[in-house]
């Protein structure tokens, strides 16, 4: 599993890696690595607003991390009663609905902004900045090269270090 910590080192790296790729003229890549800060930074802000320590790499870290956080929550006999669960069944339905218990293992910014616990207050007053990062999705790679233009990543460099900001 990787730390909260270390999801926002390489977040920062991620950006200082895009700014020289930028400085050698390299757009499309500095672009590219700006949407991995982002979707670090989205990870780290989870891992914050779910309390976990780290993010779980494999299907059974991230259904473990469930299990325990729930595990906390049956402790209250009056939510035992009212879902008529115990930890195990809880579990059992978890894995069962989701198919795949790394949900959260993913690139898609928007799914790890609703996760995040600050998509309201991003959506609200950084919807600007938003709005440049979310275009960007690792499939960008199989692009041609040239469809970013000098002026596109300055907008995503500014996009990339406000959110970084407001994701801590």
């Amino acid at each position: 599993m990787i730390t909260r910590t270390e999801l926002r080192t390489l977040a920062v790296a991620r950006l200082t890696d895009s700014q020289i790729l930028f400085a050698g003229q390299r757009y499309d890549a500095a672009a590219y690595l700006c949407g991995y800060a982002i979707e670090l930074a989205l990870k780290a802000r989870i891992c914050k607003t779910l309390r976990w320590p780290n993010f779980p790499d494999t299907n059974k870290e991230f259904l473990q991390m469930v299990c325990d956080m729930t595990g906390k929550s049956l402790t209250s006999r009056r939510f035992r009663k009212l879902y008529e669960l115990d930890k195990s069944d809880f579990c059992k339905y978890y894995e069962l609905y989701f198919q795949n218990a790394r949900f959260l293992k993913t690139h898609d910014l928007n799914t790890l902004l609703l996760f995040s616990g600050v998509k309201e207050k991003i959506k609200s007053q950084f919807l600007l900045e938003w709005s440049v990062v979310e275009r960007w999705n690792p499939e960008n790679r199989y692009e041609p090269l040239g469809l970013h233009t000098q002026q596109t990543v300055l907008d995503m460099f500014t996009a990339t270090e406000t959110l970084l900001k407001i994701l801590k």
